[in-house]
């Protein structure tokens, strides 16, 4: 939860989407906003939400932070 708050901090927007239609990647996840980078997104579909959290806060880091994890 910091890295999420930090994130919103930045002016970005955290989604986390459950897709009812879906029977595998049924999490959507993004990351928007001007920081992240020319195209403004960092998205993963995903099954395991856990991972997806970490892989798009591990995005941002990278992108925004310039940290390398």
């Amino acid at each position: 939860m910091p890295f999420l708050t930090k994130i919103r901090e930045d002016s970005s927007v955290v989604v986390i989407k459950l897709d009812g239609e879906r029977s595998e990647d049924i999490y959507i996840l993004l990351i928007s906003g001007e920081k992240v980078d020319s195209n403004g997104l960092i998205r993963i579909d995903t099954s395991d939400l856990e991972s997806g959290l970490s892989f798009i806060c591990v995005k941002y880091a990278t992108k925004v932070w310039g940290i390398e994890l």
